[in-house]
């Protein structure tokens, strides 16, 4: 929880920053975020261009897929479901910070 609370808490340049070093989930884990609830924008705008990149030189990672399938996860109701969407924020988070490497 410490981790995600430190990535929370750095100004979206500095996390800009670190975009190149973030596995190819955490990246798809902000637009699910951004789609889910409208937050930072700018930041997953970032991240789907990054995951371009990467499946231009040849990244496997499905993030079409995944950001659908977590999307799909969500209750659809009026009321987002707010934990389960931090909960998958956290997770793709933390992965980011234990492997600090591109999967």
């Amino acid at each position: 929880m410490e981790s995600l609370k430190n990535f929370m808490e750095i100004d979206d340049k500095e996390k800009e920053k670190l975009i190149p070093s973030m596995t190819s989930k955490a990246l798809a884990a902000h637009v699910v975020v951004y789609k889910a609830l409208g937050m930072h924008r700018g930041f997953a705008i970032k991240c789907l261009q990054e995951l371009a990149i990467r499946k231009a030189k040849g990244d496997d990672f499905d993030f079409n897929d995944f950001i659908n399938q977590e999307l799909n996860k969500l209750p659809k109701s009026e009321s987002p479901d707010y934990n389960g969407i931090f909960s998958m924020f956290k997770n793709a988070s933390n992965d980011f910070l234990k492997n600090g490497k591109n999967k």
